[in-house]
């Protein structure tokens, strides 16, 4: 990840995104946490993907567009289930993210590895992942895909 003197502090969409990141490495989760956090952004870490699946199906339950994250990064290798498991159940189970068709919030995915060359990165984007990110991440491309395409929404 680059230093902190190098990453835009500016929101490029001018509002706050709703952001839930799962991230077994929990450095890179505290430093993904505190330097989006400080853009303006709701942030919510998890080193587990059973909490965060749980944080993500009970946010469901009586959802309201307004209440949903907006973005979902997810670490790619993770304790006991791959990121592409995981947003398979996710597709599954939790309604809210997969639900464009009904005219219902999607929450956009961004996957992100340290091996993106294992990946299948064809079979994720049909399970609805809206990039791959190569780790190290440069946080400035992580804030152009998140904000970006949320300026115009």
């Amino acid at each position: 990840m680059k230093s902190p003197s190098l990453i835009q502090q500016t929101c490029l969409c001018g509002r706050q995104v709703d952001i839930v990141i799962l991230d077994d490495d929990k450095q890179q989760l505290r430093s993904l946490e505190i330097l989006l956090g400080a853009r303006g952004h709701k942030v919510t870490a998890f080193a587990d993907p059973h909490a965060a699946y749980n944080h993500l199906s009970a946010a469901q339950a009586g959802l309201k567009q307004a209440d949903a994250p907006n973005v979902l990064v997810l670490d790619y290798v993770l304790p006991g289930v791959t990121g592409k498991g995981f947003l398979k159940l996710l597709r599954q189970f939790v309604p809210h993210l997969s639900a464009a068709q009904a005219g219902l919030h999607v929450c956009d995915v961004i996957i992100v590895s340290g091996h993106l060359e294992q990946i299948d990165g064809v079979a994720l984007k049909q399970l609805g992942a809206k990039a791959l990110l190569a780790k190290p991440l440069d946080i400035n491309e992580l804030c152009s895909i998140v904000e970006i395409d949320r300026a115009d929404r």
